[in-house]
């Protein structure tokens, strides 16, 4: 069949397995109480046999386990994001219904709800999915020195791993079960299990890495600054193996078709295998499309990321605005409101002033005066710094 031909071929079993650890420390303490990072279900453990070991991260004590027992197959968690989301569209469709009748009466503002107290869409209901359970942020008590922005930020990159730790779980399943069941691939031809299972393997093995760097990056500090050069570390790597796989799509369910209404020994066959506990209930069909279901899912959760991160930087903007404003002293000249919508510091410091002076009988001086610059977006300031008041004497703007 001429378009397997496009699909690359994928590592042995053992490639996929990971070394059992059972403790890992955040900055020395032990997060094998937190929901999130704990060792791995029994179901993995048989379909994973294959096991080789791996050097542990300098950035932790021990070696970090990639699945947990908490968080719940792709499937469930991929349908509960979705739920979510359709709640949220029909309460901002109710919202509007009830607010249209009411614009010209005296508007009452909502009051906010606080971050902490809420999490990414999907995510609300279960609490191993929360960066606030986490032992260390409670052992800091974060939560109530942190800034409610600041909280979504880190609520939000949080599920990132925890989404990511969901997706890698099925994974596991779909190959160490489904893949390498030695009676599913009796019932098949070499090319149909090809066609069948694509590139699967590979796209295990990197999402494993993936989730290794989140993890290892989360381990370095339980505030996480920022993520995305983990994100485009792997933008290479998730573009070899995704392409492949969501381009042999369209031939996979033509396949899963076709051999549901002719093959009788794969129908048994498979039957058989998604009554293992391990499959949760869940079909071959339902682990097969993961890989499409995450590469568009990655995308709405890095949008919200970078959401809750812009909207960190500009209240941090903001601040800054507010607190330099206090510091300026603009005298006879005409001054400016400082504080404008998209208005941020782009450079601040001391520089020297070079006047050049003609002189006919001595020629040209240079004097240099010392000048402080605040330089914006959409704004430029030139002040003189009065040590003895801590403020700044705008010259010109």
């Amino acid at each position: 069949m001429s378009h397997t031909r496009g699909v690359k071929s994928t590592p042995d079993e053992g490639e996929l397995a990971v070394e059992e650890r059972s403790e890992v420390r955040v900055h020395g303490v032990k997060l094998n109480d937190s929901p999130v990072l704990v060792s791995r279900r029994d179901e993995d453990k048989r379909c994973m046999a294959d096991t080789q070991d791996k050097t542990p991260d300098e950035t932790f004590e021990v070696k970090l386990n990639y699945i947990s027992d908490s968080v719940p197959l792709y499937q469930e968690y991929w349908l509960k994001c979705m739920k979510a989301e359709l709640q949220k569209a029909q309460l901002k469709k109710l919202v509007h219904i009830v607010e249209a009748p009411c614009q010209s009466a005296v508007p009452s503002p909502v009051a906010p709800v606080p971050a902490c107290a809420t999490s990414p869409s999907g995510l609300d209901v279960a609490p191993y999915a929360l960066w606030q359970q986490l032992p260390e942020v409670k052992r800091q008590n974060l939560v109530h020195t942190l800034t409610a922005r600041d909280i979504r930020h880190q609520e939000a990159t949080f599920e990132l791993i925890v989404s990511e730790a969901s997706y890698q779980k099925s994974l596991r399943v779909a190959v160490g079960l489904f893949q390498s069941s030695a009676q599913l691939k009796q019932t098949l031809t070499p090319v149909q299990n090809h066609v069948l299972f694509s590139n699967l393997k590979e796209v295990c093995k990197v999402s494993e890495g993936f989730l290794q760097d989140l993890e290892t990056r989360l381990g370095q500090n339980v505030v996480m600054s920022k993520i995305g050069d983990v994100v485009l570390n792997h933008k290479a790597m998730f573009r070899r193996v995704y392409v492949p796989y969501v381009t042999n799509m369209m031939y996979q369910e033509t396949l899963i078709a076709k051999l549901l209404q002719e093959n009788r020994k794969f129908v048994q066959a498979l039957k058989k295998l998604e009554k293992d506990p391990a499959c949760q209930r869940q079909t071959l069909k339902s682990f097969l499309i993961l890989p499409f279901q995450r590469i568009t899912r990655l995308r709405l959760i890095l949008e919200i990321v970078v959401e809750c991160d812009l909207n960190v930087q500009q209240m941090k903007q903001t601040e800054e605005l507010v607190s330099l404003e206090k510091l300026l002293d603009f005298g006879n000249v005409k001054s400016v409101p400082l504080i404008a919508s998209g208005r941020y510091l782009i450079q601040a410091g001391p520089l020297k002033k070079l006047t050049v002076k003609s002189n006919q009988t001595s020629g040209s001086m240079v004097s240099s005066t010392d000048i402080f610059l605040h330089l914006f977006n959409d704004l430029l300031l030139l002040s003189v710094k009065k040590y003895d008041c801590h403020k700044y004497g705008i010259n010109e703007h």
